[in-house]
């Protein structure tokens, strides 16, 4: 509640529990996919590199840590796994961490017709609430709630993203990606919703007085009892 981004400790203990894994058992080279803030967009203050050794250096984790949330009843032993190596130590293990994406075109559309090729599929029922593709981010059910956020604070979220990947890749026009933003930016994450709270353990008004913390008024405005965006995309 008070991070206004749910997702932080599950992206801490992924890249954390790889990169503590490898050390424990000593192997030598860990691979990721894409550097996020290279391909999405993000906290990218210079040329992006293949080395990921840094990769808790990022706009998923920011300037936090695992220990900003030690209290009396969480220790430091209790959050091995959520806590990242320090870079010396992995430098001087020999521990070697890569973002495919510096390898191979990297690229999520082609990146799954050669997966679907291989038995993958879709969601059966189609797109959740708010996306244009039928196949990204469906392996777990607290994400969607998470980049809705985003919504809230910057004006886009997962339509938006999904819609500049293709037309980088030129598989979409502008004025195409314009009628799909406006037309499902508005949906809000619903298929997971009640899991989200439960997991969270929060209630549904505690989420709803939570969400108005951290909706930017620079770009929201009240009209009509609605919450609208000031200077929506056109």
């Amino acid at each position: 509640l008070r991070q206004g981004e749910p997702n932080w400790a599950e992206h801490s203990a992924m890249f954390s529990s790889v990169v503590n894994t490898a050390l424990i058992y000593e192997v030598p080279l860990v691979v990721w996919g894409e550097d996020i803030a290279f391909e999405f967009g993000g906290l990218q203050r210079q040329e992006s590199k293949p080395s990921a050794l840094e990769i808790d250096n990022s706009d998923l984790i920011k300037e936090k840590t695992i220990k900003d949330w030690l209290d009396n009843d969480v220790s430091e032993r209790d959050v091995f796994f959520y806590t990242y190596p320090d870079y010396d130590k992995l430098k001087e293990a020999g521990i070697n961490s890569i973002y495919l994406g510096h390898f191979l075109p990297w690229y999520g559309r082609r990146n799954y017709e050669i997966v679907k090729a291989r038995g993958f599929v879709g969601r059966q029922n189609g797109p959740l609430s708010g996306n244009f593709l039928d196949y990204d981010n469906i392996d777990e059910k607290l994400c969607e709630i998470n980049i809705w956020f985003k919504y809230l604070k910057f004006g886009f979220w997962r339509a938006t993203d999904q819609c500049c990947y293709d037309i980088w890749n030129d598989q979409m026009t502008r004025d195409e990606a314009i009628e799909i933003v406006n037309r499902l930016s508005d949906e809000f994450p619903k298929e997971y919703f009640q899991d989200f709270l439960r997991f969270h353990n929060v209630s549904e008004q505690e989420f709803w007085d939570t969400v108005e913390k951290f909706r930017n008024k620079d770009i929201w405005e009240m009209e009509s009892g609605q919450w609208k965006l000031k200077y929506p995309l056109k």
